[in-house]
């Protein structure tokens, strides 16, 4: 029958241009995914969101923007020297983990509750971009003014305190510089903000570890070289 033959030509016609518009807004996404991350690479952005939203793109293309950027590193300084500034910027984690886990178990009373400090965001998983800040929970009542000092003490510097609204309120946040890398604590009391694995702000997942679970991150990353 006439009418059907063209009936499915026309529709093998319209996948294909469908497919075709597919293709290229595909492509379009790749090459600003790729300047995102060249941008990042010659420092005019501090990292990859930032890049993105100075080329009017949203957060969709994220991942695929850290994918070209840890690849543009790799063929730059090699593997070897991504995986160095990752497992540096672990150990730096680690340390100032210890720090406030430390200052919490010598200064214990009753007045602060202390349920332990949590590292949240992709460099749980071992695999992100050094460049991003680190982005700390410290679970209890403790002021951070009070953790300040303890960690201008081992070398933390430009120290700025400050107030973020997130979905469970107004938390406190200190944000400071240590080892070359940026660093953002929020002080998570635990009769406002629970014991969880979901972002701050957005109520979605997010990866986070205790400073035990950071512990055998470095380790595993140390045991592979």
């Amino acid at each position: 029958c006439p009418s059907m033959i063209w009936g499915s030509l026309d529709r093998w016609v319209d996948r294909r241009r469908g497919g075709g518009v597919m293709d290229s807004n595909n492509d379009q996404d790749d090459r600003l995914a790729a300047r995102a991350a060249r941008a990042v690479l010659e420092g005019d952005a501090k990292d990859v969101r930032v890049a993105l939203e100075k080329l009017g793109v949203l957060g969709r293309l994220e991942g695929l923007a850290r994918k070209h950027l840890e690849g543009l590193r790799a063929s730059r300084g090699g593997v070897a020297s991504l995986a160095h500034r990752r497992r540096d910027r672990l150990e730096s984690s680690l340390a100032i983990m210890e720090a406030i886990d430390d200052l919490e178990h010598r200064l214990a009373d009753d007045r602060w509750i202390h349920r332990g400090v949590r590292l949240a965001g992709r460099i749980t998983t071992g695999r992100f971009d050094p460049e991003e800040p680190v982005h700390l929970r410290q679970h209890g009542d403790r002021p951070l003014h009070e953790i300040e000092s303890e960690l201008g003490d081992i070398g933390a510097t430009e120290l700025v305190s400050c107030s973020i609204r997130t979905r469970f309120g107004v938390l406190s946040s200190l944000h400071f510089l240590f080892e070359g890398g940026e660093f953002r604590c929020r002080r998570c009391p635990p009769d406002q903000v629970p014991l969880e694995s979901r972002d701050l702000f957005h109520d979605r997942p997010v990866a986070v570890i205790d400073l035990n679970g950071l512990r055998r991150l470095v380790s595993a990353v140390k045991a592979k070289g």
